[in-house]
């Protein structure tokens, strides 16, 4: 059971390291006798004050919203330079086939890989029907994204959901450029991963839980936020096949949004129950109240994952 105790706030800036006492209390503020309580999350506790005593106390009772389960943690598209790219132009006088595109690793991905990976470049000629945005945390601001990366997915539409591709699969359907770059990414895992290849090869990472192919290709808006991060960020995006303009003006289109697992995602056909949950999860209230629950870093507050989604469970209406 939680328990209640008072205690004081100290708060204000010192002028320097190991200040003397006299200094620093002319520099100090004191808000005293505020009460607190100690919330116990399983194993865990953490330590807020009664302002929000109910929903605290629903958190601690394990009670969780109706949007809890709704949200799902998106894909592991990783290690990025296997599937993050970046679309090369060709010399303006050959000119460029929109529907097979001449395609690398990102340059950011690269950039931004584990050592492991930092040296991986693939080059290749892929479909474009295998070429879809992807949303990562990184993209995320309150009600908005900035520009999303491209990637090139080994997946195809089978009814609401995607089912894999395999390389030998995307020879069998004429796909002989994704086959290829498929071929190279297959390479690239079994050198890099070594014997824990053999436990699970890199299709079976990509979609782990069927967190790719779980995904709607039907869905109208997928409502999305930050899976972990100092501050809570939600937007909603329109899962839509998306038209590029490249630099030397020809137009390509992708086959459409895929959440990378650095996002939590709800797919739905409602645009104003997304507009809705979304303006929510960006209350600042929303934000300071899974403030206790995150744990702290060097930087500040990290890990947000589905702490918000349970959190909302008196904040958030329903019906």
């Amino acid at each position: 059971m939680s328990s209640t105790f008072e205690a004081e706030i100290i708060s204000g800036k010192l002028p320097s390291k190991n200040s003397k006492l006299e200094i620093a209390m002319k520099q100090l503020e004191i808000d005293r006798k505020k009460k607190f309580r100690v919330y116990h999350l399983g194993k865990r506790s953490f330590i807020e004050t009664n302002e929000f005593v109910n929903i605290f106390e629903m958190v601690e009772n394990n009670q969780r919203s109706y949007y809890y389960a709704l949200f799902r943690n998106g894909a592991t598209i990783y290690p990025r330079p296997l599937w993050f790219i970046d679309i090369i132009l060709p010399p303006i006088r050959l000119g460029m086939n929109p529907k097979k595109l001449n395609i690398k690793t990102s340059d950011r991905a690269r950039h931004l890989a584990k050592e492991d990976y930092a040296d991986v470049e693939i080059v290749g000629q892929v479909e474009s029907q295998f070429i879809f945005h992807s949303v990562t945390g990184s993209e995320l601001v309150p009600f908005g994204h900035v520009e999303l990366p491209l990637c090139v997915l080994p997946i195809e539409e089978n009814s609401d959901s995607y089912q894999m591709i395999r390389s030998s699969d995307a020879v069998a359907e004429g796909n002989r450029g994704l086959g290829d770059w498929l071929v190279e990414v297959e390479h690239v895992w079994d050198s890099k991963r070594g014997e824990k290849a053999q436990k699970s090869d890199v299709y079976d990472w990509l979609n782990y839980s069927n967190k790719l192919t779980n995904q709607s290709p039907r869905a109208h808006f997928k409502v999305l936020y930050n899976a972990s991060g100092t501050y809570l960020v939600a937007c909603v995006a329109r899962n839509i096949r998306r038209k590029v303009t490249l630099e030397d003006g020809v137009t390509i289109e992708t086959s459409g949004l895929m959440a990378d697992h650095t996002t939590y995602c709800w797919e739905t056909d409602n645009e104003d129950e997304a507009q809705y949950v979304s303006a929510f999860l960006n209350a600042p209230v929303i934000d300071h109240l899974i403030k206790p629950l995150q744990a702290v870093g060097d930087f500040g507050e990290r890990h947000i994952h589905k702490k918000s989604t349970r959190i909302t469970n008196s904040t958030i209406p329903t019906g």
